[in-house]
């Protein structure tokens, strides 16, 4: 449809992952990602997989009712919320790579949890490994310059703000912008596993920042400024006059 000419002017979304090729092949369209699906009257275009149930249902409800619709799920067996906020593209997995390079260096690699939302995300690998964990994580922190690795969102830079390193354990941390220039913190860490040898657990999350801390911190430093020259001024004033006097 897209190629075709068929959205052009109007809003539309697709799966999470070819949300960024939607916005080439159709410049004059108006993706979003923060949507299950999106009605614009005679298409109806809808994110991966059971949001294409909740644009169904919704193709239902338009032509025949909402306890039609609703009757339909209940035989699905699906739990239906027409108000679902729930998005894969917006969510902030999409801020993490796709992969990391270190089977070189690692037995086993195994998912432990992926949890969070459109603000905050947090992805944990258990791992068994001889090597140290600053090895680790320099492996780990490889797979963040690759852009290949985030089709999501390629155009982000992530900059490195510190590390701490130890025997047994090593953390980096970091800051990028977002594409609509959102700050954002991240951290990666790899942590001993208590009582178990070369066992560690990774640790990749990300948060975004609230730009009101650097408002009132920006307004803090001024205030400070402010009142340190009223106060050398101030002092000025005074010696001049006792000189002068």
């Amino acid at each position: 449809m897209a190629k075709a000419g068929l959205l052009d002017g109007l809003e539309a979304t697709t799966t999470a992952p070819l949300i960024e090729r939607l916005k080439e092949t159709a410049p004059r369209t108006r993706v979003v990602s923060d949507k299950r699906f999106v009605d614009n009257g005679k298409i109806i275009t809808t994110a991966g997989l059971s949001s294409g149930i909740d644009g169904s249902l919704h193709i239902i409800e338009r032509l025949y009712g909402r306890g039609t619709a609703e009757m339909d799920a209940l035989v699905m067996e699906y739990n239906w919320d027409p108000e679902s906020k729930f998005v894969r593209a917006a969510l902030a997995d999409k801020y993490l790579p796709n992969q990391y390079d270190i089977e070189s260096v690692t037995q086993s690699w195994v998912p432990v949890s992926r949890s969070g939302g459109t603000d905050r995300w947090e992805s944990k690998w258990s791992i068994t490994s001889e090597a140290s964990p600053s090895e680790v994580l320099e492996h780990v922190e490889a797979a963040f310059p690759h852009s290949d690795y985030f089709p999501r969102v390629k155009k982000i830079k992530w900059e490195k703000q510190g590390e701490e390193k130890s025997s047994d354990r090593a953390k980096s941390r970091w800051r990028f912008a977002d594409e609509n220039g959102n700050p954002w913190s991240g951290i990666i860490s790899v942590d001993p596993v208590v009582g178990q040898k070369n066992a560690y657990i990774v640790s990749v999350e990300v948060e975004r920042l609230k730009r009101t801390s650097f408002a009132i911190r920006a307004t803090t430093l001024q205030s400070q400024w402010s009142g340190a020259w009223l106060w050398f001024s101030t002092r000025q004033s005074t010696i001049f006059t006792l000189t002068s006097s």
